[in-house]
């Protein structure tokens, strides 16, 4: 089975993103539960030192920390319009498809800042005119889809006119 191009995904994303969003698209990116990658790096080199004690109990940690990955990590699919940001829920390791209604969230009512970019992620802060905060992480990878977030970040961390 051949593996998508990071562009043909994203074709397929606008595709089936487009008929939840009231405005044309003007970028897609991902998000995840701030912390998930410093936690994958964390767990790996605690499996790693638990397996070279006993293999069994590696194992066994491993197993325990996928499932609560599963059930803790919110992954969103982001879709960036002129004056709204919808967030689809996004499962790792299934085929993408919209199962729920997006979160919308109208860009003139939050601003975005973002702590220095990481080598594997950057950390994002959103503070609604509210008061109310949220944090994200947006994550990178090696090779094709290094930029593949990069849109998204631009229309951001920079505030909407609409």
């Amino acid at each position: 089975m051949r593996v998508q191009s990071p562009h043909e995904l994203r074709q397929m994303y606008y595709e089936q993103t487009q008929p939840h969003c009231a405005e044309p698209i003007l970028a897609i990116g991902f998000v995840s539960s701030a912390g998930y990658v410093k936690g994958l790096l964390g767990d790996a080199l605690t499996g790693k030192a638990i397996s070279s004690v006993s293999p069994l109990a590696g194992r066994m940690f491993h197993r325990q920390q996928r499932q609560a990955q599963a059930t803790e990590i919110s992954n969103q699919l982001v879709c960036v319009t002129e004056s709204c940001v919808y967030f689809f829920d996004f499962v790792t390791g299934q085929p993408f498809s919209v199962r729920n209604a997006p979160t919308i969230w109208q860009r003139c009512a939050f601003r975005v800042t973002a702590d220095r970019r990481g080598r594997l992620s950057q950390h994002l802060h959103v503070e609604f005119t509210t008061g109310e905060r949220f944090d994200f992480d947006v994550n990178f990878s090696k090779g094709p889809w290094e930029t593949f977030n990069d849109p998204m970040l631009a229309l951001l961390l920079h505030p909407s006119f609409a």
